[in-house]
């Protein structure tokens, strides 16, 4: 016969008025922030103004909006995070939070003009955080899915979503240290390569005359002559995968110089002159054998062979061209932290410039943590904010007083105490610019 098994009362629980967070951690971020002089540059920011005296700050609107996507929030539903956690308010200085409908009506009022005199002005408040030198662009690009009527929202390229409506961001980025430069948000229709000439000017306009251009790699989309036009005006660099048009699949084929550089990999170049070009320019090609990759476009004309075939203005070796482009993949892991970690996709609005505020505000603090990693964990930091989540910033923590003053008591235990001084220290001692 079964014995009864008695089922206990569980864990007594109770209410406390102590304010609590599972944000402590945050606070080393305040203070990096505070040290990088973020909240004046949010101050003096031309943001949208409230319609009436009773109005909430702007800066505080942005400031709260911030911290939402940084603690994981990806709709505007998820502010209210933030306004009903006095301690991590009390962290950021921030005295309230206004109602998710103030967040709404606050990016409902960003129109074109603001849009690009905003985040103008700090997106060159970043690139003066940082050490004048030679970066290299990574032009790429995104699609994002969207429900229901949002404006710009259209049918196009949508791998993931066949069929569905969606926008088509353009971003470039600084390969060296791993932020946006900037970046446009399209209508889901637009091509990789529409308007980039547009773009890139808008590019050179935010790193201005303190830092260089060395080079900019791209994929097939932006294998356009008026964009090679342009960055040899520049005199600026590139490598763009080359469109496999029937022409150049032809003459590729018919190459016999080719050099193996590694296995199944060989390498060689010639001239090509595209339709619409206004001058020829080199091609490296490089092939693969099939049973060594098996991905890759075919080469239709020699079987057995797939091929990477890239348009560039450098002189230097087909190996070592190849090699330089194969650096351009990091720019697919920034997006794909984007989408995960960062809520590109999320905050959309019906209004289209709402939705470009937000989505380029996601980008400011994707560009803040990266400060953020690179300042005061290095710039071999690759922690993405996931992990910076766990290892840093969820620290269970309390506001309190001491001495008439307030007080963040953190919960850790006395190992991981010396280890957060020590960061704690080290952000202390930021000065800017912060990256050489």
């Amino acid at each position: 016969m079964d014995k009864k098994v008695s089922v206990g009362s569980g864990l007594p629980w109770r209410f406390t008025d102590k304010r609590f967070t599972a944000w402590g951690g945050m606070r080393i971020f305040d203070e990096v922030l505070r040290r990088l002089e973020w909240p004046g540059a949010l101050s003096s920011a031309p943001l949208p103004q409230p319609g009436s005296n009773r109005g909430h700050d702007p800066a505080l609107i942005v400031q709260a909006f911030l911290i939402t996507v940084w603690t994981g929030g990806a709709r505007f539903a998820h502010t209210a995070r933030v306004r009903f956690d006095e301690a991590l308010r009390t962290i950021f200085g921030l005295a309230e939070v206004p109602s998710v409908s103030t967040f709404t009506r606050f990016f409902r009022r960003f129109d074109r003009r603001q849009v690009d005199e905003v985040f103008g002005h700090l997106s060159r408040w970043f690139w003066d955080r940082l050490s004048a030198q030679t970066w290299t662009i990574d032009l790429d690009s995104s699609v994002l899915t969207r429900y229901g009527h949002k404006e710009g929202s259209t049918r196009g390229y949508n791998p993931r979503r066949r069929g569905k409506q969606s926008h088509h961001p353009l971003m470039a980025f600084a390969a060296e240290c791993r932020m946006v430069v900037t970046a446009w948000l399209r209508p889901g229709n637009t091509t990789d390569g529409c308007n980039v000439e547009n773009f890139f000017g808008e590019v050179l306009a935010t790193l201005g005359e303190r830092h260089r251009i060395g080079l900019v790699r791209g994929d097939s989309g932006f294998c356009i002559g008026t964009l090679f036009d342009l960055l040899e005006e520049k005199k600026i660099d590139y490598i763009v995968v080359a469109r496999m048009l029937g022409t150049l699949k032809r003459q590729i084929a018919g190459l016999q110089s080719w050099v193996e550089i590694d296995p199944g990999v060989a390498v060689a170049e010639c001239e090509y002159y595209a339709e619409g070009w206004s001058k020829p320019r080199r091609v490296v090609a490089v092939r693969y054998r099939l049973q060594d990759r098996p991905q890759g476009q075919m080469l239709l004309a020699v079987p057995g062979y797939s091929d990477a075939v890239y348009v560039t203005s450098l002189r230097l070796p087909p190996e070592q061209v190849r090699r330089l482009y194969l650096g351009r993949a990091d720019s697919e892991n920034r997006i794909k932290e984007l989408l995960q970690d960062f809520a590109m996709s999320g905050f959309a609005s019906q209004k289209f410039w709402a939705t470009e505020a937000a989505f380029r505000m996601a980008l400011c603090a994707y560009n803040l943590m990266s400060l953020f990693r690179q300042a005061l964990l290095g710039a071999a930091s690759k922690h993405t904010l996931s992990t910076l989540r766990v290892q840093c910033f969820a620290i269970g923590a309390s506001l309190g007083r001491s001495a008439n003053k307030q007080l963040l008591r953190l919960g850790l235990s006395p190992p991981r105490r010396r280890w957060f001084e020590g960061l704690f220290a080290a952000a202390q001692q930021i000065t800017t610019p912060c990256l050489g």
